[in-house]
């Protein structure tokens, strides 16, 4: 009977190595594993994730608010009855549409993200919450994707959820998120692009703005113009198909013109 050596990218894959089981196996056990390892390692790291939220549904605390509170001076800092409600309402819809009815994790997101990693064989998809994009933000800072990373946010989300109401994590989101080209949080993203304050972005800007933190290389204005407008126009329909915009609006959100400031 043919033999076949196989390795394991599925599950190793996760932790961005391929290593070798060190068995060889008949040819059709070794073309089943084959068709096996990814949804396999994705149900592994689902499994893993659900013990972990589990653990910190019974275990964990709060945390400390004196750690995401603001100075009182921070000129920085951007309320969120400053944002436009239509940024917000872009970020909800287009990141984590069940932001308000979630604890801060959602198991099956990540358990999809686990599927196509597993599949591509690195950590290449996210599955995030905002909740866990601010535990993100706030503590990971640049350590590397890998699933201990994704766990420990996962954990941190539902500390935040305990310490946060939803408003202050949404507000938390706009004033830590990476909108490219050194501008962190909304109020730096308006100043740098647009040369505005918040208050004065008009719903195109500001949903433009909103889409930017998904991908700042890829999205970035000044090199990627036409990829971000074309996100910003997805968006821009998924605003008006969930209600939050007519599609008048929304038409002439698309048509006018963007002025940015120079870089």
């Amino acid at each position: 009977m043919t033999h076949t050596a196989v390795t394991a990218p599925g599950l190793t894959g996760l932790l961005g190595k391929r290593a070798p089981i060190g068995l060889a196996l008949p040819l059709p056990l070794a073309r089943a594993w084959r068709r096996l390892r990814a949804p396999l390692a994705a149900l592994l790291c689902a499994g893993v994730v659900a013990i972990e939220v589990l653990i910190a549904l019974v275990l964990a605390w709060p945390i400390d608010r004196a750690e995401l509170v603001p100075a009182a001076d921070d000129a920085a800092w951007v309320r969120l009855d400053e944002v436009p409600s239509i940024a917000s309402a872009a970020v909800i819809e287009s990141e984590d549409d069940g932001f308000w009815d979630h604890g801060g994790v959602e198991l099956r997101g990540l358990a999809r993200a686990a599927w196509l990693d597993a599949r591509a064989g690195r950590i290449a998809f996210g599955g995030s919450t905002l909740t866990m994009q601010v535990a993100r933000l706030r503590y990971s800072g640049d350590a590397p994707r890998s699933v201990a990373r994704k766990l420990r946010e996962a954990v941190l989300a539902l500390r935040l959820e305990r310490a946060l109401d939803k408003r202050e994590l949404l507000e938390q989101w706009w004033n830590r998120a990476d909108f490219g080209n050194g501008a962190r949080g909304l109020r730096a993203a308006a100043a740098r692009y647009f040369g505005k304050p918040v208050g004065a972005l008009t719903t195109g800007e500001a949903v433009l703005l909103a889409c930017l933190p998904r991908a700042p290389r890829a999205y970035d204005p000044y090199q990627h113009l036409d990829a971000a407008l074309a996100r910003r126009d997805r968006v821009l329909a998924r605003l008006v198909a969930r209600g939050h915009l007519d599609a008048d609006a929304a038409a002439a959100a698309r048509q006018a013109p963007l002025v940015f400031t120079p870089r």
